[in-house]
This record gives C-alpha cells, structure tokens and sequence, in this order.
C-alpha cells in the first residue's frame, strides 16, 4: 500500500531522515514514534504529499508519488483522512 525507499530529508545542515526506508501493507496497524523534532511529521507530510520528497520514493498504492500527475494526486488525496494531533483538533466541538 504505502512504501518509503531510501527517503532522506534535511533542513539547512540539520539531517532529519537519513535514507529510511519501509513497507506498510493492506490491514497493516503502522506506528511511527520518535521525540519531538525528530521527523514524523515532516515524514507524514510527505506520505501525504503536503511536502516535497527531497531524495528516494514514496509508492502509495504502486504509483510514485514524484511522478503522478495533478488528477491522479487529487484522486489519491480524495480517499483518505488525516488528523494532525493538537493544532488541527477543533477543542470547541464535543463528539456525539
């Protein structure tokens, strides 16, 4: 469903992920868990194509994401959800 191949991520001289790389398959519970600043999000941003991928792939459902064109990333982006924790909660609402 989702693979991550050789992935490296950097701000300035600061090395965020270092060639990861990883499998996440159909039913799959995945958990990525790290300190604060550490990169998951910024790893979540670019699974979720929010964020350019700097060097290696992301396949999400055998399609790469560098090379899929606008309708098709907008079909992908269309079919699933994500909630950041925190800053996109809406704290006024309750849940019923």
């Amino acid at each position: 469903m989702i693979k991550v191949k050789n992935l490296s991520t950097s701000f300035e001289d600061k090395v965020v992920h270092d060639n990861i790389s990883f499998d996440i398959k159909k039913g799959e519970i995945f958990g990525i868990l790290g300190g604060s600043g550490s990169g998951k999000t910024v790893l979540l941003r670019q699974i979720i194509m929010l964020d350019a991928i700097q060097k290696g792939e992301i396949d999400i459902l055998g399609h790469n994401i560098k090379t899929l064109k606008q309708k098709q990333r907008e079909y992908i982006k269309k079919n699933w959800g994500v909630l950041f924790q925190f800053g996109a909660l809406f704290s006024s609402l309750n849940v019923v």
